[in-house]
């Protein structure tokens, strides 16, 4: 659950532009400070059929992902969107991980699934924006610890 934190401390201060390369300096409040990378792009975190460790939330889209790289670990992190309200894909996820599921938070060792109203603060965002009409998004990420 730290690393969660430490990609919201990192990626919010990143800039993110989809196919380009951006360094920033964030401080992670967990346990020290770190020099951040972030990539865009669009390839090394397969949606077939399921995200990382979670079944894919049907008919959703997405919208970016990153990667940063700190000085203790990399995170990379996808965001996709729907428009179901928050409701529905608790629906979906209670069935499909029913042992995993703490509040709209799934916890797969390093793997890590969290979905909000788009409304929402405090998740990491991107220069792309869900679509007008999307209710839901959901972060979907990977500590890779050094």
């Amino acid at each position: 659950m730290k690393w969660l934190a430490i990609v919201g401390v990192l990626a919010i201060g990143c800039a993110k532009n989809e196919g380009t390369t951006t360094t920033a300096t964030a401080t992670a409040t967990s346990t020290s400070t770190a020099a951040a990378t972030s990539t865009s792009t669009a390839t090394s975190i397969p949606d077939a059929g399921a995200w990382l460790s979670f079944a894919a939330y049907p008919g959703a889209h997405e919208v970016c992902y990153q990667h940063i790289t700190g000085n203790s670990m990399h995170i990379m992190w996808k965001m996709y969107a729907t428009r179901d309200p928050v409701d529905r894909a608790r629906e979906f996820y209670t069935r499909a991980h029913p042992d995993k599921l703490t509040g709209n938070t799934i916890n797969a060792g390093d793997d890590n699934l969290a979905f909000h109203a788009k409304s929402a603060t405090g998740y990491p965002h991107c220069d792309r924006e869900p679509d007008p009409d999307d209710q839901t998004v959901f972060i979907v990420s990977h500590a890779t610890r050094r």
